[in-house]
């Protein structure tokens, strides 16, 4: 067992019993699922030290230590009042309880902890919530105490990422549509001025004067014609699919700007 991998799993269990308050998910715990909570966190710990300090020894002890201090203190209870899943209270919650690494006033030197570590709190959270999250989805898979919370997560994961599909698709319509409306102001006609044509460098034509006219007897052959400026259709109606998009996009930013949220 690494050093302070425990104090991970005791957090977890404090925040899913937070959770559960918050309604985020019906996981109820007892003795069984608290011990596989505490073998996922040390597991999830161990994964990381390896990843970050494959080369073991003194340095993959301290960091180690690092994560099983910052987690000797409960999450917040306002954490999860924020949060619609649990999988995002998961990933705040750690992000939070490590944020501090990156703070050179806790240390008391010019160098934060993170900085010490050689590696930001940024990416160890995200790589401890990574390993964690795998932790609960292995030992849940196969019917064990663990079961209810990794399909919580599983669904979670599936609705963030449906979430941010609809975002995307709702920027990339809203650019689509800005794109349509500047085509529509570019000028489909030539401007008026004068127009100079240059004579083209065609073998065998006669050769030019000093003005750029054709001798006597030359022909006009060497002198391109005025091109005829054929206007683009302007793009002024949008197929359904994007016009329902647009829509969606134009009630979203109505409700955003009268302060109502529609997400």
């Amino acid at each position: 067992m690494v050093f302070g991998a425990d104090d991970l799993g005791a957090w977890l269990v404090g925040l899913l019993a937070d959770a559960g308050s918050k309604k985020l998910t019906a996981l109820v715990l007892g003795s069984e699922q608290e011990r596989a909570l505490r073998q996922a966190g040390a597991a999830a710990v161990q994964d990381t030290v390896l990843e970050l300090r494959p080369a073991g020894g003194t340095r993959a002890e301290e960091l180690a230590m690092v994560i099983g201090q910052v987690f000797t203190e409960p999450a917040p209870k306002a954490l999860m009042a924020g949060c619609a899943t649990m999988l995002e209270g998961l990933r705040a919650g750690i992000a939070g309880q490590l944020d501090p690494l990156d703070d050179p006033r806790r240390t008391g030197t010019e160098q934060s902890s993170a900085e010490l570590l050689g590696v930001s709190a940024a990416v160890l959270a995200e790589r401890l919530t990574t390993h964690l999250v795998r932790e609960i989805m292995l030992r849940g898979s196969g019917g064990s105490p663990l079961t209810p919370l990794a399909a919580q997560l599983s669904h979670d994961a599936t609705y963030l990422q449906g979430e941010r599909i609809e975002n995307l698709l709702r920027q990339l319509a809203r650019e689509v549509i800005e794109a349509v409306t500047r085509l529509n102001t570019i000028p489909t006609t030539a401007p008026a001025g004068d127009y100079t044509p240059t004579p083209n460098k065609i073998k065998n034509d006669p050769p030019e004067t000093d003005r750029g006219e054709l001798p006597p007897g030359g022909t006009p052959s060497a002198l391109p014609k005025r091109p005829d400026v054929e206007p683009a259709a302007p793009l002024r109606e949008l197929s359904p699919e994007l016009r329902e998009a647009a829509d969606v996009v134009a009630a979203d930013e109505a409700a955003r700007a009268a302060g109502d949220d529609p997400d």
